[in-house]
Parts: structure tokens; C-alpha cells; sequence
């Protein structure tokens, strides 16, 4: 295997606004927390990737390149290898469980496998692990990327190269607002406090709306149901 100071980390992402309008987080919150939240995530894990010490490439979508999120996920790592990074550590920005650890030991295992898979709790990955000899770009193109098949295609992947993986523990990455907030009231978390009352409060928003439009409609039912038969003219 290689060498630590071979190794790099790579963030791939789309920028906030981006990010908010893909996950529909505003259908939840206003626009404005929308973005606060995607941006939190995007920098979370940015600072989980440099507290490692290693060096870290940011992707988000200015500097993205390609048809497909494949196309464009390849592109990014052949740029990084180009500058002589042998190992790397890829990571998106919407995982806040996500930590310094947990990339330090999928790059601690890196030297002793050539490949490395965290996967999410609904088939999908949160981080992926992979040396320059376990890297073939059409079929790392070709993977379901987006999908909740892409943990099962990586695997098929690596052992097609004939390089088996190892695989971290599981994580979650986050899709909407309705899977953060109970990732955040299952978990400690400081960077997301302020966020996470402002989801609080506009889901208590949304309870009560609900059960009003549930009540309204068990009193019309009754009322209807309740009426006596039509009374037919004799």
C-alpha cells in the first residue's frame, strides 16, 4: 500500500443553495434556514476533513465537470491523482455523522487494503476509500450513484478489480429535513443546535396544523355520518 503523506481527502459537494433546492429542505423551512442548513453540513464536514491534517480538495459545483454525477465525480478524483496523490478519502457534504475519526481510520486502513466503504443506513455511502490501483473510470461511471443501490454497486465494483473493501461503520446521510430532524434527536451535536430549534419549532408548526386538518375532517365525517337517511315522500 501506499504512504500517509500519499494521501489526500476529497469534499464533494454542491455548494448550499444548490444543495437546499435539491433536498426540498425549504418545504420545511423557510428559504433562508434552507440554505443555513445545507451550508452547515458543507461545513461540517469540511471541518471534520482538515482536522485530520491531511490535505483536502474541495469540489463543489463551480469546479465540477461532466454529464453525470459519475462524470463528474471521476473528473474530480483523476485531478487529484494527477498531482501525485496515491490514496483518497472521498466524502460528501451531508453526513453530520461524519467525524476527524472516522476518516483518519478509513486512511488508517488504506494502507492495509485498497479500498474502503462507509455505508448509510438506506444503501447509499457516506464516505469511500480507494487507492489509484483501485480506481477504473468507466466502471466507477457506470455505479447507480444517487440511488440506494451505490453501496452494493461499489461493492461489485472493487471485487471485479479484485480488491476487496473494507467497510466502516454505518452512518447516515441526510435527504430532507423529516431524516435530519430525527438524526438530531437521536445524536448530540453543537454545530447544528441552532438549526435544529429552528426545525423544532417548524415542525411543531406543521403538528399542529395537521391535527387541526385531522380534526376538522373527523368532525365533518361524523357529521355526515351521524345524519339520519333521506325521507322519502309518500
Amino acid at each position: 500500500m501506499t504512504s500517509l503523506n500519499e494521501t489526500a481527502i476529497l469534499v464533494f459537494s454542491r455548494n448550499a443553495n444548490e444543495e437546499a433546492n435539491e433536498k426540498k429542505y425549504n418545504n420545511y423551512v423557510s428559504s433562508k434556514q434552507a440554505v443555513e442548513i445545507a451550508g452547515q453540513l458543507i461545513d461540517h464536514t469540511l471541518n471534520q476533513a482538515k482536522a485530520t491534517g491531511l490535505p483536502v480538495y474541495t469540489f463543489y459545483t463551480n469546479k465540477q465537470h461532466g454529464g453525470s454525477f459519475g462524470e463528474r465525480l471521476a473528473n474530480a478524483i483523476e485531478k487529484v491523482f494527477s498531482d501525485g496523490v496515491s490514496n483518497l478519502i472521498i466524502i460528501g457534504g451531508d453526513s453530520p455523522a461524519i467525524t476527524a475519526n472516522i476518516i483518519s481510520r478509513a486512511v488508517h486502513n488504506l494502507q492495509k487494503q485498497n479500498a474502503v466503504i462507509a455505508p448509510t443506513n438506506d444503501g447509499g455511502v457516506y464516505l469511500i476509500g480507494l487507492t489509484k490501483q483501485a480506481y477504473q473510470r468507466n466502471l466507477f461511471i457506470d455505479i447507480p450513484w444517487l440511488t440506494d443501490q451505490v453501496f452494493d454497486a461499489l461493492t461489485q465494483y472493487f471485487l471485479l478489480l479484485k480488491t476487496p473493501s473494507i467497510k466502516e461503520v454505518y452512518g447516515d446521510d441526510i435527504d430532507n429535513i423529516p431524516a435530519l430532524y430525527n438524526w438530531l434527536q437521536h445524536h448530540s451535536t453543537d454545530f447544528l443546535s441552532v438549526v435544529f430549534n429552528s426545525i423544532l419549532s417548524s415542525f411543531k408548526k406543521l403538528h399542529q396544523v395537521l391535527s387541526y386538518c385531522a380534526f376538522i375532517e373527523d368532525a365533518v365525517f361524523t357529521k355526515v355520518s351521524l345524519r339520519g337517511p333521506p325521507q322519502l315522500a309518500v
